[in-house]
């Protein structure tokens, strides 16, 4: 029983950190106040899940990434627009942001650092967008769940991909 309080407490932690972050950073990002976000040099890509790989593909290329298997399950269940028995964190994430009337309009991978691959999230209230920096599965996890596209940055693509379209 004890283990389970934990686990709870665990849960409620990183939902009100979360929360206190997305205030802070509201309060700091460059986005805020603007109503677009630059899309220039990205790619729309489509997301999948294969046991823990999470898989990018768009213009003839596949980047794929390894993930945790809470993330992998999680990423997989928002694809199939499944909520388990009890909600994962990116249910409950987006659960906040409905809420909240905040809205996700895009999920970016934008570059890849010391073996490392760094995502935005952007989210809209009324004309203010948000910009948070977040893991790509994270970033994806919130993503499948409220339909919002996914890019990547196209030359990260084009180096990091492989070919899926044969001999282009």
């Amino acid at each position: 029983m004890a283990k389970r309080k934990t686990d709870g407490m665990k849960i409620i932690n990183a939902a009100v950190f979360s929360i206190l972050v997305l205030l802070v950073i509201y309060k700091v990002s460059p986005n805020a106040g603007s109503t677009q976000i630059p899309m220039d040099g990205f790619a729309r890509v489509n997301v999948s899940i294969e046991g823990t790989a999470m898989i990018f593909t768009g213009d003839c290329r596949q980047v794929t990434m390894n993930v945790v298997d809470t993330q992998a399950l999680s990423i997989f269940n928002g694809i199939l627009k499944k909520v388990d028995t009890r909600p994962l964190t990116h249910d409950m994430m987006k659960d906040i942001l409905d809420n909240f009337g905040i809205k996700v309009i895009a999920a970016r991978v934008e570059s890849f650092e010391n073996e490392i691959y760094y995502a935005k999230i952007f989210l809209q209230q009324n004309n203010q967008i948000l910009e948070l920096d977040a893991r790509p599965s994270d970033a994806v996890g919130i993503a499948v769940r409220t339909d919002t596209p996914v890019y990547f940055k196209a030359a990260l693509l084009e180096t990091k991909g492989t070919n899926v379209c044969g001999n282009k």
